[in-house]
């Protein structure tokens, strides 16, 4: 047999360690903070842990000018009298220029 085979993972060995040690006694609770503690006491690693998002991989700009225009809207007081407008706004991608801003009462691209 591997010496392998009967290696617990690291979830096993977290319920091992709960199970011998913590609940033997009826009705006994541990916080999950407490349990994360012990583990890492012990030198285990919490198979339970919160992965973080995932890095955003950003879109490389198009070289050519005008080959993606980019659009979009804000609704906001813009001229300050207690009316709302939208300001719509097309930048292009590959030089950063503002093509066109235009105020509408609504957010829409009619």
């Amino acid at each position: 047999m591997s010496p392998n085979r009967h290696r617990l993972s690291g979830k096993e060995q977290a319920q091992a360690i709960c199970r011998n040690c913590f609940f033997k006694e009826k009705g006994f609770h541990l916080s999950a903070k407490t349990i994360t503690r012990i583990l890492k006491e012990r030198g285990i690693k919490n198979p339970f842990t919160h992965k973080g998002p995932k890095k955003h991989r950003r879109r490389e700009q198009k070289k050519q000018f005008e080959k993606i225009v980019q659009i979009d809207a804000s609704p906001f007081d813009w001229l300050c009298n207690g009316s709302m407008l939208s300001l719509h706004g097309a930048i292009d991608d590959a030089t950063e220029k503002i093509l066109a801003l235009w105020l509408k009462p609504t957010e829409c691209l009619f």
